[in-house]
């Protein structure tokens, strides 16, 4: 069937009143005189609505694109344009029909992509893996090259992992597209520069009002980025990725990448537009003058489990053990098995993992904060929650903070007195800082990591454990009374204590935060379990290990709590994991 366009652009309809917010059309509504019935709403945006529609004279199953307000016609109109001039492109989302709707509204419609978006899907099922990204990118510059090769050349300034969707094609392929083509420009060296698109994939010069072709590279280089590491190469407002991608620093790219791949990744991502690559470049280096992309020489090999890798953070090194894809174990109860409603069930882990051997350290900490200037939750309040001996229970503290935590720590102790929006500020200052996408461990992720890949509720032999949760610099007992913990916590040290896979201080020393919500276990603050008629106006988040006021009874891999967000206290820690990388195995 012939593609028909309904309304051109020379009969557009004048409008002179301001539209309002559109209401959505609703499943089994009719539009466009009836050519089309809406099926299911797909999304809404700041921009638009869309629907997948059903084509009543063919049967045909269509996308549908409907301006939200009066303000976003131009977009509509630029997107029309720009799809039409575009028509037959490889891997660009075809455009199948056009009309104004009786509200004046701009209806856009398209092929329907089955496939979802590459954001989603990588969100879903995990970052790509160098073939899969590069076969991406290959359909990509495809299609930016016809683009860019037109007379005047569209740029299209919003290129990222969201606007890039997938069409099934047989059982266990896809093909990419292209899509959103509204902040596409008309690029002749000149006109009005717009700040436009998504801030991580922005490209420096834009912010300078500049825009080139080669900004579209520094966007695609960027998706690529997120399609290799799960997570995009700046993350935070507007105001702080404008600072990392105007600092003169490069992307960090993880020294383990593939020599050929990195090469590639800083040709795409150079901040200077004068010395990036062009997009024939990117071309070339991909397929390697032929007509497919080439095969990425990668040298893999297994890597057995607790596999040192250093990672260095500006003058300091972080020490992580390799976690492998699969390890299973069948969780025990919690110490207090009533207190839960956690099932047993098995708890596999379905990617290779990097884990720090210890917990953050406090020499690691102060980096964080001399480099970003962050003011814990702690120092905001002006108090927080500290140990009490007699009291044999946590209490409120004027003063303290990771800083002073009520004890004698140097740069070697874990950090303490951190709330979980410190640790987590924290972790995005180090995933910067290493090129990785760094998460705190789920509950799940911590206590496979704990076990080793046994079946102990010990990550060493119990018999080894001190009475209480704190071990000193060699691994000795500090000596105390029986079911009296001193108040302090260990010094950290690769020689005390660690299990097979290399990890240290899995058992006492400090509590660990987890990702995962709940209130299972005791709430560590006030320590008891939750009653059912109480709601936290906080949301709570479960916390690992045993601290150093817990006796060695309860300092088990099933030892776990829960603490409300902002509640850090003297004795509760984090311990940070990354993913690992396709090529790392």
């Amino acid at each position: 069937m012939a593609i028909v366009i309904t309304a051109g652009f020379g009969n557009r309809k004048k409008i002179g009143k301001t539209i309002p917010d559109r209401p959505l059309f609703s499943p089994g509504d009719f539009v466009a005189d009836g050519r089309y019935q809406v099926i299911a709403v797909l999304g809404e945006g700041s921009f638009g609505q869309v629907y997948q529609v059903r084509e009543c004279a063919t049967g045909a199953i269509r996308a549908m694109k409907r301006a939200r307000h009066v303000k976003n016609r131009r977009l509509f109109a630029s997107e029309l344009k720009n799809l039409s001039r575009l028509q037959g492109v490889p891997h660009v989302l075809p455009l199948c029909d056009y009309f104004v709707d009786d509200d004046n509204s701009d209806v856009i419609v398209t092929e329907y992509l089955d496939g979802g978006n590459l954001k989603g899907s990588i969100m879903a099922r995990g970052r790509l893996t160098v073939v899969e990204a590069i076969g991406v990118l290959d359909q990509m510059t495809q299609a930016l090259s016809v683009a860019h090769a037109l007379n005047p050349p569209i740029l299209h300034r919003d290129i990222k992992p969201s606007n890039i969707l997938a069409k099934k094609v047989g059982e266990n392929r896809v093909r990419w597209y292209l899509s959103d083509w509204g902040l596409a420009v008309d690029w002749r060296g000149s006109g009005e520069p717009v700040v436009s698109g998504t801030y991580s994939y922005t490209a420096p010069e834009v912010w300078e009002q500049k825009r080139y072709p080669v900004s579209d590279v520094y966007s695609l280089g960027m998706s690529f980025y997120f399609m290799l590491f799960g997570r995009p190469a700046y993350e935070g407002g507007s105001t702080s990725i404008r600072r990392l991608q105007r600092a003169p620093d490069p992307v960090v790219i993880v020294p383990s990448c593939p020599p050929r791949l990195k090469i590639l990744l800083e040709g795409m991502l150079t901040k200077d537009p004068g010395q990036r690559w062009s997009l024939q470049r990117v071309i070339t280096q991909i397929r390697g003058g032929g007509q497919r992309p080439q095969g990425f020489a990668i040298l893999q090999t297994r890597m057995p489990p607790g596999r040192l890798m250093q990672m260095k953070i500006s003058e300091n090194t972080m020490d992580f053990s390799w976690i492998p894809a699969g390890s299973t174990i069948l969780p025990d109860a919690p110490v207090i098995p009533e207190e839960t409603s956690e099932p047993r069930s098995p708890w596999v882990l379905r990617d290779n993992l990097w884990m720090a051997r210890h917990p953050v350290t406090r020499g690691h900490f102060a980096l964080f904060i001399r480099e970003t200037g962050t003011i814990t939750q702690a120092q905001k309040q002006g108090w927080g929650w500290i140990w009490d001996l007699q009291r044999g229970r946590f209490v409120m503290e004027r003063g303290v903070d990771w800083q002073n935590p009520g004890f004698n720590q140097d740069d070697d102790h874990p950090v303490v007195l951190v709330s979980y929006q410190d640790a987590m500020a924290y972790i995005r200052w180090l995933a910067i800082k290493t090129g990785r996408l760094m998460f705190l461990p789920s509950q799940s992720q911590w206590e496979v990591a704990c076990r080793a890949g046994g079946s102990s509720r010990h990550a060493i032999l119990q018999e080894t454990l001190p009475d209480q949760g704190s071990i000193d610099l060699d691994g000795i007992p500090i000596e105390r009374p029986e079911m009296t913990p001193v108040q302090t916590t260990a010094v950290i040290s690769p020689f005390a204590f660690a299990n097979a896979w290399g990890l240290v201080d899995m058992h006492g020393n400090v509590f660990e935060w987890t990702r995962d919500r709940g209130t299972d276990g005791l709430d560590l603050i006030q320590g008891q379990s939750p009653k059912e008629d109480t709601v936290s106006e906080e949301i709570s988040r479960i916390v690992r290990g045993g601290g150093w006021m817990t006796p060695s009874g309860s300092v088990a891999a099933n030892c776990r709590g829960w603490v409300r967000e902002p509640d850090g206290n003297n004795g509760l820690g984090f311990r940070v994991a990354g993913l690992a990388l396709s090529w790392e195995t």
